[in-house]
């Protein structure tokens, strides 16, 4: 039995994707972790101190794991292709501006929620989640039927950046990076193109502090991460990057996300157009909305929740149940996000968390108490 567990487990190792970064990372002394299929850091030296980088300076993050694809077409078929699939209209979206949204199943589900990065009404680049990066292409191509006007490419061989944290842009410039650039032209949710084809960097990411994330060829991807180190910013892993996003109530796909509920279920409402037609919107409308995301922090000192835990009222009933949980170094205490009865999710509903059959009080928030520090146009505000 052992024998058979121990092959299992060297063979999920053998047969892992490594991203172009994996060798510095062993030499940084990160520890290798498999996630959606790839060898990944969870951290180089201390979750905490990666973590405290980005929020008081800058981290910069392997995400080579995600996946970039681009969509083109002519007579703006590539619009009514992407208007198609997703929830959140891409219409009104500005040249070289990024747009977060969702691909929606048929049974009103969600596939993936992505980003979709426009450089003119005929040319799009899409960013999906490395788990779902191959389920999301061969429903792109199967789709594609309809649109045959439409080309899709899968930008393989590149390196995929982010640099997050308050002193990103300094830290950028310090290590004389992408100078064709106009950093104070250049805010939250847009992006620009670099020398090289396929190549952008946008001000985005999911820390809630400002920030890039970059695309680029291998070698000048491996080259762009070393002197980004070089020039002073800590290398960060799995295991920070989620504490940041948590901290923002930042759902996640595979915790708060997945195929089985609709982006009203989900809490991404804002991202529901009730403006076009696309896949799965009549059936999630007719599904409707029973339970809502929230975020909360425990009470009481040492109390930590973990997916799965049960949210309990007042009166010993199950009301909702925890998605994301750990511990907050911003608050100093145990924090996370849950699903909750639509009824219940209300800032004044008290609630309490099971943890080992012990009840334990926390406050409930619709949205992050933390302010981040992302640079946005006037407009967006």
């Amino acid at each position: 039995m052992e024998a058979c567990l121990t092959r299992g487990l060297l063979n999920k190792y053998l047969f892992m994707k490594k991203t172009p970064l994996y060798e510095s990372h062993k030499e940084l002394g990160a520890h290798m972790v498999p996630f959606a299929g790839f060898e990944m850091p969870v951290s180089y030296k201390s979750i905490k101190e990666e973590y405290e980088a980005v929020r008081n300076n800058s981290g910069v993050f392997d995400i080579s794991h995600m996946a970039a694809i681009a969509i083109s077409s002519k007579n703006l078929e590539a619009i009514s292709f992407i208007n198609s699939l997703t929830c959140r209209d891409i219409k009104p979206m500005q040249n070289y501006s990024v747009q977060y949204n969702a691909i929606m199943l048929p049974e009103g589900g969600l596939l993936d929620d992505i980003t979709v990065y426009r450089i003119d009404q005929n040319h799009y680049y899409m960013v999906v989640n490395a788990s779902n990066k191959a389920n999301v292409l061969d429903y792109l191509t199967t789709n594609q039927k309809n649109h045959k006007e439409v080309i899709i490419r899968s930008l393989e061989n590149s390196i995929f950046i982010a640099l997050q944290g308050k002193n990103s842009e300094t830290l950028l410039k310090k290590a004389g990076l992408f100078d064709e650039v106009d950093f104070n032209n250049l805010y939250y949710y847009e992006f620009a193109p670099l020398k090289k084809d396929d190549t952008f960097i946008s001000r985005t990411g999911y820390s809630g502090e400002d920030g890039f994330e970059i695309l680029l060829d291998v070698d000048a991807g491996i080259a762009a991460w070393k002197k980004l180190i070089d020039a002073g910013a800590t290398p960060c892993g799995l295991g920070a990057r989620d504490i940041l996003r948590m901290e923002m109530f930042y759902p996640l796909y595979g915790n708060e996300l997945n195929r089985e509920r609709t982006p009203l279920e989900s809490s991404l409402k804002w991202i529901f157009s009730n403006d076009k037609e696309f896949i799965g919107k009549e059936v999630a409308l007719k599904k409707g909305v029973k339970q809502k995301i929230c975020g909360f922090l425990m009470k009481d000192k040492g109390a930590i929740p973990r997916t799965g835990y049960k949210v309990m009222d007042p009166d010993g009933h199950q009301i909702g149940v925890v998605t994301s949980g750990g511990f907050s170094f911003q608050w100093n205490c145990g924090f996370g996000i849950a699903y909750l009865n639509q009824e219940s999710a209300k800032t004044d509903t008290p609630v309490s968390i099971e943890i080992r059959d012990k009840l334990h009080p926390a406050t409930l928030y619709m949205k992050s108490p933390y302010q981040g520090s992302i640079k946005k146009r006037a407009r967006q505000e």
